[in-house]
């Protein structure tokens, strides 16, 4: 047995700090991000010619300060440097990884954790299948919550000036993304009803109740703004690109490898699987054993930090009620978590380490270095296969405007690229989150400046761009393609680029009045378990008697 005597801290951080800026080059040196974040990237790009005054989509800019809003700015300025698709990876890897993971290694420096089993769940947290996700706003929402939660919980003696700064962060958070503004309004009113019993918080303005909970108050008129251009701004996802239903959600959520089917070999669900229960085991274990062994000193931040992590968790459990309406508290389950962990390994445990204690760290550094290794792997195979796949869905535009031009047709096609719903379904599993890297790569083609492949086709809602009634533009490859008259789903300038599982020769996302393809060319892609076909042609309101491709 050894004391704790912060030597095994400063090493356990040193350690996690490589891990995630070996995690974050990573995947920074992979292209194409999977998901939503493809959307989030064509979003960048429409933002920037919003801004240069050459959009002419039909979209529309929310010219105030309103929920998920803040993000797609920030990109579509960067854009002007950069393609969104780089601007976007960036992010993901600074903010989505290395600055979250710092923030949550800052929190445990502030509530003085002293157990090398919190540190080393840090990296398995960050890297889960939130992050896979693509959802850009929220990683940065919570990282800018964690980041103000930190600055919060040092204020023993805080001065007026940090009011603000609070009140004014707090209010980013909310402009970033509301799913993650739920945890700070559940950090703050625990923070407010510690005052009822800690005589720590009689100093200056953390004294009065009102005060504290109006830190708050910017955030929620935030908030109201969006009555002006409803969206479902506290969902992480509205793409349809992972399974619908409250428990594929949660499912994707709690996942901390997710099976990725490019890069699946016989047995990777089992030890897909094995690595997430661990984590939760390792969890379950970590509390009880905070639990149960006395703790040095308990401060009002550790309470605090406690009392927010259990409501996160209630919420996060309710996600199965809650995200059918909207509101997908699954999100920040992990999040919660961590909150509190860390609050019952604050300042303690006053007590000796034992085999028991020893076995679960070696645990803890083996489950950290299974899901690194498993998420590094399925990252490399997946960013190739989106690649090939990419190069794949030129190829086969290129040769349909060239067939076009042959046939006489002078006029620009206009390109839809669809994914079918069955498709996605059979990329998923029932026990692990489990989706296809690939099947989405063919959205990044959209970022060229060309008339039939418009970035502004494709985007994500609840972002900065505002979609009329009028256009068709701003919407998702796995929803349904909507025009207002049926002669348009069979426009001799028309043409849908579609992923479809193998043999099938329909899609629903084609519209109500397409009953066939035409004229198609198409391909087999096969990677790992990823096996699905990409076709192009027209569409046909006649019943297919077979399906004719040109290879």
């Amino acid at each position: 047995m050894d004391d704790s005597i912060g030597r095994g801290e400063r090493q356990a951080r040193a350690l996690v700090m490589l891990v995630l800026v070996i995690e974050a080059l990573w995947i920074f040196f992979h292209k194409y991000l999977p998901l939503d974040a493809s959307l989030w990237a064509l979003q960048s790009d429409a933002v920037r010619e919003h801004l240069a005054g050459r959009a002419n989509d039909g979209l529309s800019m929310i010219p105030f300060p309103a929920p998920n809003t803040f993000v797609p700015l920030i990109t579509g300025i960067f854009s002007f440097l950069f393609s969104g698709e780089v601007v976007v990876r960036i992010l993901m890897v600074l903010i989505g990884i290395l600055l979250r993971g710092y923030a949550m290694l800052s929190l445990l420096r502030v509530m003085k954790v002293r157990e090398d089993l919190v540190y080393f769940l840090v990296p398995v947290f960050v890297w889960s299948g939130i992050f896979f996700l693509g959802s850009l706003p929220y990683l940065v929402g919570e990282t800018l919550a964690l980041s103000l939660i930190n600055h919060l919980l040092k204020q023993d003696h805080p001065r007026g000036g940090t009011y603000w700064i609070l009140a004014i962060g707090f209010a980013c958070v909310a402009w970033t993304h509301a799913l993650a503004f739920i945890v700070v309004i559940a950090l703050v009113l625990s923070v407010a009803n510690e005052q009822r019993r800690s005589v720590h918080l009689s100093q200056g303005w953390l004294s009065n109740i009102q005060s504290v909970a109006s830190l708050i108050l910017p955030g929620c008129i935030i908030l109201l703004l969006r009555v002006f251009y409803p969206a479902p701004i506290f969902m992480l996802s509205t793409s349809k690109l992972i399974s619908e239903g409250g428990l594929q959600h949660f499912i994707m959520a709690i996942t901390t490898a997710p099976l990725i089917r490019e890069a699946v070999f016989p047995g990777a669900n089992i030890i897909a699987i094995a690595i997430t229960a661990t984590v939760v085991l390792l969890v379950i274990a970590s509390l009880a054993r905070a639990f149960l062994l006395p703790m040095e000193e308990v401060s009002w931040q550790s309470r605090s930090a406690k009392s927010a992590g259990g409501i996160l968790i209630v919420l996060a459990l309710f996600s199965f009620v809650l995200t059918p309406l909207g509101i997908e508290t699954s999100g920040f389950l992990w999040l919660a978590t961590f909150l509190l962990v860390a609050g019952s390994y604050s300042r303690g445990p006053a007590v000796r380490r034992g085999s028991i204690d020893r076995v679960l760290r070696v645990i803890a550094f083996i489950a950290m270095v299974a899901a690194g290794i498993c998420n590094g792997v399925s990252t490399n195979r997946g960013s190739e296969a989106a690649s090939d796949v990419r190069e794949s869905s030129l190829r086969l535009i290129s040769g349909e405007i060239n067939a076009a031009h042959q046939d006489g047709e002078k006029n620009d096609l206009s390109i839809r690229f669809v994914i079918d719903s069955t498709l996605i379904n059979q990329m998923s599993e029932p026990m692990i989150g489990s989706f296809s890297y690939s099947a989405t790569a063919p959205l990044y083609i959209y970022e060229l400046r060309n008339p039939a492949l418009s970035s502004s086709l494709y985007q994500p809602e609840a972002g900065i761009l505002d979609r009329s009634d009028k256009t068709t533009n701003g919407t998702s490859p796995a929803k349904q393609i909507f025009f207002s008259k049926p002669e348009q789903y069979f426009d001799p300038q028309f043409r849908v680029l579609a992923a479809l599982p193998e043999g099938s020769k329909l899609s629903s996302a084609f519209g109500p009045f397409a009953k066939s393809f035409s004229d198609t060319t198409g391909i087999i892609l096969d990677h790992g378990m990823a096996k699905y076909r990409l076709v192009i042609g027209k569409l046909s309101s006649k019943e297919a008697l077979g399906l004719a491709e040109k290879q």
